[in-house]
């Protein structure tokens, strides 16, 4: 199986938000259990890409398990739960990408066109990861 073919800032944006290069989220946080099965995912759509995202399958109960049944502690968690739940609700690579933190031309668009139920989630999660980056 080949490698996707994302580009450069994609590959940083995902690995930014699940943990990669030191700048994502603090595994010392109250929802490091979250963090953690969120970035094994992220890693694995890295990897292996659109082809590959049957290996990241909600269904499993070491990463998809934590994600839908844990109860996160803080906003970030809250968004990376929700995040998830929209990788289990949308079906085009672009939007999936977004699910998992890559920075998406016309995403907003794409949302809205994926229906009003992945656009809510979408906005719940731009509306978490700013209450987070508030000092």
């Amino acid at each position: 199986m080949s490698k996707p073919s994302f580009t450069q800032p994609i590959r940083s944006d995902i690995e930014r938000l699940s943990g990669g290069g030191g700048r994502g989220p603090s595994t010392a946080n109250a929802d490091a259990e979250i963090i953690a099965a969120f970035s094994r995912m992220a890693r694995l759509f890295l990897d292996a890409g659109a082809e590959g995202l049957a290996s990241v399958s909600p269904a499993d109960p070491a990463d998809g398990g934590i994600l839908d049944r844990s109860i996160a502690q803080t906003p970030m968690g809250v968004a990376l739960k929700l995040r998830y739940a929209l990788f289990c609700k949308v079906d085009t690579i672009g939007t999936i990408a977004a699910a998992f933190g890559a920075s998406v031309p016309d995403i907003d668009e794409m949302m809205e066109m994926e229906g009003t139920d992945a656009l809510t989630i979408w906005t719940a999660i731009k509306s978490l990861e700013a209450m987070e980056a508030r000092p």
